[in-house]
């Protein structure tokens, strides 16, 4: 009860709403957009008040739209258990015996680094990154382009990172979400191509606390219902502020498309149906929390479901659509992950609804959002998107203003067209291609904390 409490303490964010009209309008869409993206908000970063604040609005928003609350105690809000290993002290780090100054020489990613000796491997292209053999040591990856340094890792059998001890970027924007990541200045790098710098020493100190977290859950009840559910989702967590960020330099990743463009859209295809309810299957609307760091707002959603998964039909996911994508055709037009795996793609083009089959396979979107949750649980699961792979994702530049609100209402327009026809029983998607390996309904495990990298060894008396 002290949890919910202090959840409500704060202004519920009311004032900040706009004047809600039942339609879907390009109007509210910038309101929620600029909103949630605000630096204000400060990235939106999971287990921190500024999240906290981003889900007391979309709460806010969503009963004002006519939705009910779904969690026990009629609260908007469902708690979410979230511990991580936080910072204690002053990090160090040295080079040839020499310490390096936090925020000047170097800086470190939120992800726990495990204190060691780092033997430092200089990467230049993917073809000097073995696939094995690194789990103790510092690659930099030398170049400043974010999408290079993804084709190196990816090429070389380490996406995101992974098998690395610890990666050192010569940008913070470069650092993968969950990875051990360090930065350095351009003077240090220099070092470490000349030779003069081979091994890093590095000492940060973590301890585990319990961090406030929430899903903002809703529900718009059938007319008719006939005993089956369709929930709508969208993750508004982003990512962290830079902690070492340069004095006057932007260092908020206000993650405008990254995803408070789907929180967007969903919130006014919640006010849409609100006022003219689904016929035939029940509406819930889940804004998850905790998609940066492994699904786990999603996922402890789906361990504690106010709504039974054998009556949930699908979940349709909403993610990034703030930008048209040429290669789905263009300004109001959208992709569906998994389109094999289901029939709900084929049944929405033959009723005219403006989307293709996701352009991008080769990038396995279908597993990287928080439907394939539920797909692990055995419920059909899809997301909406229309991510150009432009290079703002990720980054301090993914601003409110880089939106397009024209293409982003003509999706949400398009997004109701196919969810009106689901709603009221005209299509029934089933599994064209089941998962071979899903969990029982409601016996999954919340997705786990990021693990850190093996720890290499110490040095001596260390």
């Amino acid at each position: 009860m002290l949890f919910f409490l202090s959840l409500w303490l704060l202004s519920p964010g009311e004032n900040r709403l706009p004047t809600l009209k039942p339609e879907i309008t390009a109007a509210e869409l910038e309101h929620h957009v600029r909103t949630l993206a605000s630096d204000e908000w400060r990235g939106r970063f999971t287990g921190t008040p500024e999240a906290l604040e981003a889900g007391r609005y979309l709460a806010a928003v969503l009963e004002k739209s006519g939705a009910r609350p779904l969690h026990q105690g009629q609260s908007f809000l469902q708690p979410v258990p979230i511990r991580r290993q936080m910072l204690t002290g002053e990090p160090r780090a040295l080079a040839a015996g020499q310490p390096l100054c936090v925020g000047r020489d170097w800086r470190h990613a939120r992800v726990p680094i495990p204190a060691g000796r780092y033997p430092i491997l200089i990467a230049k292209s993917a073809a000097d990154l073995p696939a094995s053999g690194l789990e103790s040591k510092a690659v930099l990856l030398d170049t400043s382009e974010r999408k290079t340094a993804r084709e190196w890792l990816a090429a070389s059998g380490h996406r995101n990172g992974e098998g690395i001890g610890v990666l050192i970027t010569l940008d913070p924007r470069l650092f993968p979400m969950k990875r051990p990541a360090i930065a350095l200045s351009e003077e240090c790098a220099a070092r470490v191509r000349s030779g003069e710098w081979k091994e890093l020493e590095l000492e940060l100190r973590y301890e585990p606390r319990d961090l406030e977290a929430a899903n903002v859950v809703a529900r718009i009840p059938a007319s008719e219902p006939d005993g089956t559910a369709i929930v709508l989702s969208a993750h508004y967590d982003h990512l962290q502020e830079h902690e070492h960020g340069e004095e006057g330099a932007d260092t908020i990743y206000n993650g405008a498309d990254d995803d408070a463009s789907g929180c967007a859209v969903v919130l006014e295809l919640a006010g849409q149906f609100a006022a003219s309810p689904p016929k035939k299957r029940d509406l819930i609307v889940l804004l998850a929390t905790g998609e940066e760091i492994g699904l786990i707002g999603t996922n402890h959603y789906l361990d504690n479901p106010p709504v039974p998964l054998e009556r949930t039909l699908i979940n349709i996911n909403f993610e990034m659509l703030g930008r048209p994508d040429e290669l789905a055709g263009g300004s109001g037009r959208l992709w569906l992950t998994g389109w094999g795996e289901t029939s709900l793609g084929p049944q929405w083009s033959l009723l005219g609804i403006p989307l293709v089959a996701d352009p991008r396979p080769d990038q396995n979107f279908y597993r990287r959002s928080d439907n394939y949750a539920f797909v692990e649980r055995g419920v059909m699961g899809q997301t909406l998107s229309s991510y150009n792979m432009h290079q703002d994702y990720h980054t301090v530049d993914d601003e409110a203003d880089r939106i397009d609100y024209v293409h982003l209402h003509e999706a949400a327009l398009a997004s109701h067209a196919g969810l009106r026809a689901l709603f009221d029983g005209e299509v029934t998607p089933a599994w064209t291609k089941p998962p071979e390996k899903s969990r029982l309904p409601g016996k999954g495990k919340p997705a786990p904390e990021p693990k850190p990298a093996p720890e290499p060894k110490r040095s001596g008396g260390r």
